[in-house]
């Protein structure tokens, strides 16, 4: 399961300033984690591809096409 404490992860960067905007809003512990939890889901799902660089398609399972992480 994707955690966001690898470094090399493309996503650690991406999660850590997602997560500081949440703090700074003043967004509660509990739903930063729940944020979390489901950011490490779809992690898993796209199988380590850069969160930012999904599409819709990519995230519904829509689409013969499967996730390439970086490949074109």
């Amino acid at each position: 399961m994707a955690d966001f404490t690898d470094p090399r992860d493309p996503n650690v960067l991406a999660w850590c300033d997602f997560e500081r905007d949440l703090t700074a809003l003043g967004r509660s512990a509990r739903t930063i984690q729940s944020y979390r939890e489901a950011c490490e889901q779809l992690a898993d799902y796209a199988k380590g591809a850069d969160l930012l660089t999904l599409t819709k398609a990519d995230v519904s399972g829509c689409g013969s096409a499967p996730i390439m992480s970086g490949a074109a």
